[in-house]
């Protein structure tokens, strides 16, 4: 038996939700030419690799993980060819954590798929994710963090380098494998054809894309100046209260979808201050992925940062309340819209004013 594992470990806000919506749309295609994505235990995945890694139970459940990843690392070894396994937070693991996820592999042949992006659009994005995930920092706190990772702004800055910082990240899995089994995928530049990626995703794994579904999966667009100001400043009177943290982290993620593609929506750009030292750091992913012999798919331009015209950039808590208030408006009447068209209608009499 000839046995490949290939571990696509993102990191996040790098097309990874593209690429795994196809790797799920496509798994039968994929599996008439030899590769193996295991549907049937997807959403036992998050919980494999967070064993895997020895990370404990599920955050916003609590749900128990012993088991998943033995079943999971077996499922993967045990197919006659190759077979890929995609989740994110596999960029962020250390050198014993990975040690120790090699090892459940046995004899595979392990590659690493690490997809890099720009990170001028991943900052930004990340920001938004914290936002959707109910955390009340302004933009201007974040990047702070993620210019002085050590400062006292908490730990988003070290999360965020420790997976986003593709030299270093690729540097914890090079102590394991050899350079030519660790694969860089470039994120195509805002504009191209969204397919590119998946083409690049399957130059690796050596299929042919052609004939696979390429209809777009779910996506994780991103929100407007306002729409991101009125999440946040939701999530900080969520602070405050003490209301139960994994059902109100539902409804946050709720009121996130009710706020996207919003028309006329005016779209954050990296400030400039925050762009200038950005740019730089992205240079240095550069020339570090460059150095370090890596087998790079794309062009490594795609990481350097497009120049950001200053009338156009704005911090997002300089959004006018009028415009907030409008975004809240809309939200409400989407919501209530939405509740309306997917629950029982009421029945007459059920919403009739009480008597004075």
């Amino acid at each position: 038996m000839n046995n490949t594992v290939y571990l696509h470990v993102g990191p996040h806000k790098t097309g990874t939700t593209y690429v795994q919506g196809l790797l799920m749309r496509n798994c039968d295609r994929l599996a008439e030419q030899g590769v193996l994505y295991p549907r049937k235990t997807f959403r036992n995945q998050g919980r494999a690799v967070r064993e895997a890694l020895g990370r404990g139970k599920m955050p916003a459940t609590g749900a128990d993980v012993t088991g998943a990843w033995p079943k999971l690392a077996a499922e993967l070894s045990a197919w006659d060819g190759r077979a890929v396994l995609s989740h994110e937070m596999m960029a962020s693991a250390s050198a014993a954590e990975i040690k120790r996820m090699l090892k459940a592999l046995g004899d595979s042949t392990v590659h690493v798929i690490y997809t890099a992006r720009d990170l001028t659009r991943v900052a930004p994005a990340m920001w938004q994710t914290g936002l959707r995930s109910r955390q009340p920092f302004s933009w201007e706190y974040y990047a702070q963090s993620l210019r002085h990772p050590d400062s006292d702004h908490g730990p988003w800055g070290k999360r965020f380098w420790s997976s986003q910082y593709a030299p270093d990240a690729l540097a914890r899995w090079r102590k394991h494998l050899p350079a030519d089994r660790l694969h860089v995928i470039t994120v195509p530049r805002a504009g191209s054809a969204p397919e590119l990626l998946w083409q690049r995703f399957c130059s690796v794994l050596g299929v042919d894309p052609s004939g696979h579904d390429l209809q777009p999966p779910r996506s994780n667009p991103s929100l407007g100046t306002a729409e991101a100001e009125l999440l946040r400043r939701v999530n900080e009177q969520l602070a405050a209260t003490d209301v139960d943290s994994s059902r109100s982290l539902f409804w946050i993620r709720w009121l996130g979808r009710q706020l996207e593609n919003r028309p006329d929506m005016s779209k954050f750009t990296l400030p400039v201050e925050d762009f200038e030292w950005m740019a730089e750091r992205s240079r240095g992913v550069v020339e570090g992925l460059r150095d370090g012999g890596y087998h790079v798919v794309g062009d490594l331009s795609d990481l350097l940062p497009q120049p950001v015209d200053p009338a156009r950039a704005k911090h997002p808590s300089d959004t006018d309340d009028h415009a907030v208030l409008d975004v809240a408006v809309d939200a409400l009447h989407r919501t209530v819209r939405e509740l309306t068209l997917h629950k029982r209608a009421a029945r007459p009499g059920d919403a009739e004013p009480d008597d004075y």
